[in-house]
């Protein structure tokens, strides 16, 4: 069973500068779109099953939608971000399941303890998501069995730089 990690989205967006940036010099919605882009990311590259939760929309009912691997809900006019990560955390066996709660809400990292998940502050997640996009680069730009030309016998080397200066040569004409 996957780890599940709840993400109170606004409380983040608020606690992180760039995040907060982003709100105030174009608006909540981009900030939002920013942070569901990393929170896809980080659940793309570990075990997590992340949900992403957003305080009530105008509408009266709860919504929730798939975006890539992280699940965004949207709660009701009625209910806040912390009112449904505390009925979900409820509802999951805590025992059977690793839950954490991303929120720097001290209240509601106290509510989730009390309920046996555990809590990440914001300052902790945004720690994670730098460290697993940095691996992510360093995996990527270090590991030469992802350069082509590496992956290539000699002879097409050979026959692909034979085309690359005959190209050269039809140019400089």
């Amino acid at each position: 069973m996957p780890d599940i990690l709840f993400i109170d989205g606004y409380n983040i967006i608020h606690a992180w500068p760039e995040l907060r940036s982003i709100a105030d010099r174009v608006d909540l919605s981009a900030a939002r779109d920013k942070l569901i882009d990393m929170a896809c990311d980080y659940a793309g590259l570990t075990a997590f099953e992340v949900i992403l939760v957003f305080d009530a929309r105008q509408k009266n009912t709860e919504s929730a939608d798939w975006r890539g691997n992280v699940k965004v809900v949207y709660t009701g006019r009625d209910e806040t971000a912390d009112h449904y990560i505390e009925r979900s955390v409820d509802e999951l066996d805590c025992v059977r399941h690793n839950v954490y709660v991303a929120t720097s809400d001290n209240i509601e990292q106290i509510l989730v303890l009390g309920r046996g998940a555990s809590r990440i502050s914001a300052r902790e997640l945004r720690r994670m998501f730098l460290e697993q996009h940095a691996s992510r680069s360093r995996h990527y730009a270090g590991g030469s069995r992802f350069i082509l030309e590496h992956r290539l016998g000699e002879d097409v080397r050979r026959e692909l730089e034979s085309l690359r200066r005959s190209w050269e040569e039809d140019e400089d004409l």
